[in-house]
């Protein structure tokens, strides 16, 4: 969750189903978050306030394809796999 000045974090947690993996990035008007969840596990993707009325888009990174969001409120369920998501003017 981004606080304060800080723009990007990239972090590891070796958990009991697997290996989690989160970097996070923040702009003026974007916010890209890409996340590797283990099989077995769920993630809780809250986006931070400043970015919850922009557009988002939910890319499966092993497809390369967009995925459907259907009720974005600010929390996300994200299954296993791999993702980017973008809030905002992201690439």
């Amino acid at each position: 969750k981004p606080v304060g000045t800080i723009d990007s974090v990239a972090c590891r947690f070796d958990s009991p189903k697997g290996l989690i993996e989160s970097v996070w990035k923040k702009g003026e008007n974007m916010f890209e978050l890409q996340v590797e969840i283990p099989p077995g596990a769920v993630a809780r993707v809250v986006l931070p306030e400043a970015f919850t009325a922009m557009p988002v888009r939910l890319i499966d990174l092993s497809t390369n394809k967009p995925l459907k969001i259907h009720d974005l409120q600010k929390l996300m369920e994200v299954r296993p796999g791999r993702y980017r998501i973008i809030a905002g003017k992201g690439k």
